[in-house]
């Protein structure tokens, strides 16, 4: 709660409700390490798998920018190679109704530049 005080965040900001979207069969999600020490260890998951989290959670609104920039970052320019990479990591799963709205939405409004990625995080001590 301190660092959120500290940045202005609600209280929950750091919680494990994305952990039911994380893939655990299939397409490895490439974890990133983007720092570590003796006592904690932060990672992040690879455009693709982020990805592929989203499609599964599909909410309108929430996740449409950012499936549209990760699918640019991806370069995933029609619906059947987007379905491809969520198959991937859920096999036997396919993307729901509401992903297919989402992304036939995006693909009809035209995908974005890729964004620039985003600074590395600095950790203090």
């Amino acid at each position: 709660t301190e660092v959120a005080q500290e940045n202005g965040w609600s209280a929950d900001w750091l919680n494990a409700k994305a952990v039911i979207f994380i893939p655990h069969f299939g397409t490895d999600p490439e974890w990133e390490i983007l720092y570590q020490d003796e006592v904690v260890t932060v990672e992040v998951a690879s455009p693709r798998t982020l990805l592929a989290m989203k499609l599964l959670a599909s909410r309108r609104g929430r996740d449409t920018t950012d499936i549209a920039n990760l699918l640019a970052i991806c370069h995933i320019n029609e619906i059947g190679e987007a379905e491809a990479l969520f198959e991937g990591f859920y096999p036997g799963d396919a993307l729901s109704d509401k992903a297919l709205r989402l992304l036939e939405a995006i693909f009809e409004q035209g995908l974005p530049s890729i964004p620039p990625p985003p600074p590395k995080p600095h950790f203090a001590k």
